[in-house]
């Protein structure tokens, strides 16, 4: 069959998570639809894991010192936005529960701490962890975030909405760098086969971590 260009290849990479996901239950964006503390759940969650991805995505500075500079520069900003992503969700937390949250004090679920710090992190290939993190866990953190600002506007929760929409465009250029990466480094049908592989698991990564959240909001009180 051959290699495909690289650009068709990212074209065949977003059409394997659209027909992925097309057979699966999207619970990311069912979190922030409770109240109470299953709420304060989904929230505490969230800002755990930005700073996982921004402290996952910080390593690659050191991992891969031979990025070019246009992409260590880029890596730069979304290390800044991830962490001011999970500030953004903290702020959300004082705002409906008064709570001073504290990051580093509190255990996210396994299933998160394997995606971020155990499988994204275990990644010593670029293109592949661009493949696994940025190409397909952004996605479905951003598809999550475009869910979450239509549904929290139309129910009136303003400051979710508004929390939302600041962060939308941010994981937009998080998948597109995401994207810019893989591109670069699918020239062969073996090399491409190989970071569709890592596409693949990323997904999963990310969908277990989902999951895994969307179980224990739902213990909670049960």
């Amino acid at each position: 069959m051959g290699a495909m260009t690289p650009k068709e290849f990212i074209q065949h990479l977003r059409k394997i998570y659209d027909e992925t996901i097309s057979k699966r239950k999207f619970v990311y964006a069912e979190w922030f639809k409770e109240k109470g503390d299953k709420l304060r759940e989904a929230y505490r969650q969230l800002s755990c894991a930005e700073w996982a991805s921004s402290w996952v995505h910080a390593s690659l500075l050191e991992r891969f010192p031979d990025l070019d500079t246009d992409i260590k520069i880029k890596v730069a900003r979304q290390v800044w936005e991830e962490a001011r992503h999970a500030k953004d969700v903290k702020s959300l937390l004082h705002e409906a529960f008064g709570e001073e949250f504290n990051i580093h004090e509190y255990s996210p679920v396994q299933e998160m701490t394997d995606c971020f710090y155990k499988y994204y992190y275990s990644i010593n290939d670029p293109g592949a962890y661009f493949a696994a993190h940025n190409a397909a866990g952004e996605r479905t953190a951003l598809r999550m975030l475009e869910k979450v600002s239509a549904f929290a506007r139309e129910s009136g929760m303003t400051s979710l909405a508004r929390v939302a929409d600041k962060i939308v465009p941010e994981e937009r250029f998080h998948v597109r760098l995401g994207e810019q990466v893989v591109e670069k480094y699918a020239t062969t049908e073996e090399r491409q086969k190989e970071l569709e592989k890592y596409f693949r698991a990323g997904l999963d990564a990310h969908w277990n971590y989902t999951e895994g959240v969307y179980r224990k909001i739902n213990s909670i009180g049960a």
